[in-house]
């Protein structure tokens, strides 16, 4: 009877760890279309992980938000083949287009901590491109 109560303690303490700890993994979406982009930023922007967001070649047309109050990273990549099982690195291969509308790509977050990575994308037609809404963010763009 003493290793049953000796293996539960361990067991309750074990759990007790990776409950206050909170341990977390990252998420990765595959996303082939405007809505399941939306979706996947929304998700991404509470689900108290970090992020990846594969988008699958393509054209996509909308404004897109990321408002989040989290610390967690964010990576979003374009190129991605059907299924996202593997990735061309070509930004005019998958397209984000403003459609002539506001913004196109706005990430809103109150906390900095977290690292927001946007790659493989052409971002056009919109007011403007990409907007970072944050209370110390640095944006470091790399065009091709």
């Amino acid at each position: 009877m003493k290793q049953f109560y000796f293996i539960s303690a361990i067991v309750i303490t074990l759990l007790s760890y990776f409950v206050l700890t909170g341990i977390s993994h990252a998420d990765t979406f595959c996303v082939s279309d405007a809505n399941e982009l939306q979706n996947a930023l929304t998700t991404a922007a509470s689900n108290i992980e970090d992020d990846t967001i594969k988008v699958e070649q393509g054209n996509y047309i909308g404004n897109f938000t990321y408002d989040s109050t989290q610390v967690h990273s964010l990576t979003i990549e374009g190129g991605y083949t059907s299924d996202c099982s593997s990735r061309n690195v070509d930004p005019t291969n998958t397209v984000l287009d403003g459609n002539g509308v506001g913004k196109i790509l706005e990430f809103s977050a109150s906390r900095t901590k977290g690292n927001l990575k946007v790659d493989g994308l052409t971002i056009q037609n919109g007011h403007r491109g990409i907007s970072v809404n944050t209370g110390g963010a640095s944006l470091f763009p790399t065009t091709s």
